[in-house]
């Protein structure tokens, strides 16, 4: 008896609505895979206000790997701070620099109108 080949299992959906994604089990935002805290933010942007050198020196080489401008609107996406679209990616960076320091970004994980899209999606996949 001859065995059937194996089906595929097929690829899981992507579902997409106001910036955001559902891929699975994984909630992100399009741009950053995943938010960081207000408190993480700061350390990227002055690496230098960390106690430990090797912790200075890890703050500004994963800055130097995050910053560009599919990160800062994925984080402006998650800390729900509105942004054109066209802005420059100076532009961005500044615009998340001075929300972080004047303390507008909040160290949840998802900006609270957009749990339902979290819940809905989810649900549907």
């Amino acid at each position: 008896m001859a065995s059937q080949p194996q089906s595929k299992r097929p690829e899981q959906p992507v579902l997409k609505r106001k910036g955001f994604s559902v891929c699975g089990s994984s909630f992100y935002a399009e741009g950053a895979f995943r938010q960081l805290s207000g408190v993480r933010l700061l350390e990227l942007f002055f690496p230098e206000r960390l106690r430990l050198k090797r912790e200075q020196k890890q703050a500004a080489e994963d800055a130097k790997r995050y910053f560009g401008k599919a990160f800062f609107s994925g984080q402006l996406r998650w800390h729900a701070i509105p942004f054109k679209a066209s802005a420059r990616v100076d532009e961005l960076r500044k615009l998340l620099q001075d929300a972080v320091v004047a303390g507008k970004v909040r160290n949840t994980y998802l900006p609270d109108d957009d749990l339902g899209f979290r819940d809905e999606s989810w649900t549907d996949w």
